[in-house]
């Protein structure tokens, strides 16, 4: 009797939860789970969804006001990152298998969809890689490496960037995912980077067009010397002029410009030139008309002399009237 009591008092606090309940994720649910995910992501960063944390939060509530359940967002976080896991296994061992030894993943279509961007650019960099035949080096336990990229893309985290790279003569392959440190695959991608870039080829020609500047004005120095022995046949070269100290003199006291030929690109040493020539054409025109000036007002001052004068003639003949 005791027992029986006891199981009636129970029972109050029991409640039953149907079998469907507790299954989250089935197929319809992982697919819009996935949809959302495809929908939302590239919004991270931009308007209300600031971050990751912010995006589960957002697929938690409409999933948990579309099907009426109530499910953390860490969840609705590990199941993506489980199905992730699964998607990249999946690509990974059927990029090594052929025929019959590979094998089929449910969600294949929608996250070739999540990943197609990433995909994408690791197929132009590939494809860029090999119509150039780059090749790229890095060192490994002391030891030098020449490795070229294969083209066998496979999708990556937005933290880390997947590539195989296999050396020259094509015994080892070298995984940069998983064996290799981070600092290894950052200098290998920093190598292929600036590779394909064009500065190094800009900053070549521009040594060569300043190499062939320098060589025409050593070539004019080296003309001027020869007419200079021409003109005297081959003998001592013509006298200098003679001294003038007058002229010495002064010297100390100018100030003048060296005009220095061998500059890269002549755009320094010509402005400064045009500025100090305009610097000092207006202070030719200040003197200018401060002489013009000066010799107005003597010319008023000889004028109000000569109309005091004539005032003063004109009241003597008329007192002598």
């Amino acid at each position: 009797m005791e027992n029986s009591q006891n199981e009636t008092e129970l029972s109050e606090f029991l409640c039953f939860l149907e079998k469907e309940d507790f299954n989250y994720f089935n197929s319809e649910r992982t697919n819009a789970l996935l949809n959302l995910y495809k929908l939302n992501k590239p919004k991270v960063g931009k308007g209300d969804i600031k971050t990751m944390k912010k995006l589960w939060e957002i697929i938690a509530r409409e999933m948990s006001n579309k099907y009426k359940i109530t499910v953390s967002p860490a969840k609705f976080e590990n199941k993506y990152k489980v199905l992730e896991r699964a998607y990249k296994k999946f690509v990974e061992n059927n990029n090594k298998k052929k025929g019959r030894g590979r094998k089929e993943f449910v969600y294949e279509n929608i996250f070739n969809e999540i990943f197609d961007k990433k995909m994408a650019a690791q197929k132009y960099r590939i494809v860029v890689a090999l119509t150039m035949k780059m090749c790229f080096f890095y060192c490994k336990n002391g030891t030098s490496h020449i490795v070229y990229i294969m083209a066998t893309p496979r999708p990556s985290s937005s933290r880390q960037k997947q590539f195989v790279y296999k050396d020259f003569d094509g015994d080892s392959e070298v995984d940069f995912d998983s064996d290799d440190s981070i600092k290894d695959r950052d200098y290998v991608e920093s190598e292929s980077e600036t590779s394909l870039s064009d500065e190094g080829q800009r900053t070549i020609i521009q040594l060569k067009r300043l190499w062939d500047k320098l060589k025409r004005h050593r070539k004019g120095d080296l003309a001027e010397e020869r007419r200079e022995l021409m003109t005297t046949g081959g003998g001592s070269p013509p006298p200098l002029p003679p001294p003038q100290p007058e002229i010495d003199n002064l010297l100390p006291h100018l100030e003048f410009e060296i005009n220095n030929k061998d500059d890269s690109d002549g755009i320094i040493l010509n402005g400064n030139a045009e500025g100090t020539k305009k610097y000092q054409q207006g202070a030719v025109n200040r003197e200018r008309e401060k002489e013009h000036l000066e010799e107005l007002h003597k010319v008023r001052l000889e004028e109000a002399n000569y109309k005091k004068e004539a005032a003063r003639l004109v009241m003597l003949q008329e007192k002598e009237k």
